[in-house]
């Protein structure tokens, strides 16, 4: 879009590679950086812990799998799960702000106001609702359990599929444990 000789490939999920992915994705980029195309490739990767395990699997290569772990696998960064609510606040409050998560372009549409915009127009923000969310959360806190983006989207999911949008419409600190029991009962489904 920029005329730039850059793409940057994301690959989701790579827990799920071997050797044999990173070396095609390698042959790939080093046929993408030589003439004519000139063209440089950055991959950035997102999977599960046990990416680590892959990565491991790498070093056992007959060549220690060097080149590819230089390349792809150098650097692994954990994402933390939500640490406290002051941390969900401020996620909420993004989800709130068209500013930071407005789509379409210049349409001034955040999630709240996406999946409830009569409550939104009426002043209802996620926000608000941090202490509640912290709270409803507890038990899988208490069971050594850590909140995830992944848990956190779930019971906004259901909660917005399952509520009523309206002017009116509020949530109880129940209403969020209810949501927050059937997002675990459709993944012990």
């Amino acid at each position: 879009m920029h005329d730039e000789k850059l793409v940057v490939m994301f690959v989701d999920e790579a827990q799920n590679w071997g050797s044999r992915h990173w070396r095609y994705i390698k042959g790939l980029v080093n046929l993408l950086r030589n003439r004519p195309y000139r063209i440089r490739v950055l991959v950035v990767s997102f999977g599960q812990s046990h990416l680590l395990r892959v990565r491991e699997e790498i070093t056992t290569l007959s060549d220690g799998g060097e080149d590819l772990l230089a390349r792809f696998l150098r650097n692994i960064q954990e994402f933390p799960a939500i640490q406290n609510a002051d941390e969900l606040k401020g996620i909420l409050a993004q989800m709130d702000d068209p500013e930071l998560t407005e789509y379409p372009d210049h349409s001034g549409v955040c999630y709240t106001r996406f999946f409830m915009p009569l409550a939104y127009a009426a002043g209802w923000r996620l926000e608000s609702h941090y202490k509640d969310i912290w709270k409803a959360f507890g038990a899988v806190r208490k069971n050594k359990g850590q909140v995830t983006m992944l848990h956190l989207m779930n019971l906004l999911r259901e909660l917005f599929f399952t509520g009523q949008d309206g002017a009116e419409f509020t949530v109880s600190l129940p209403m969020w444990k209810k949501a927050l029991s059937e997002t675990y009962e459709e993944q012990d489904a």
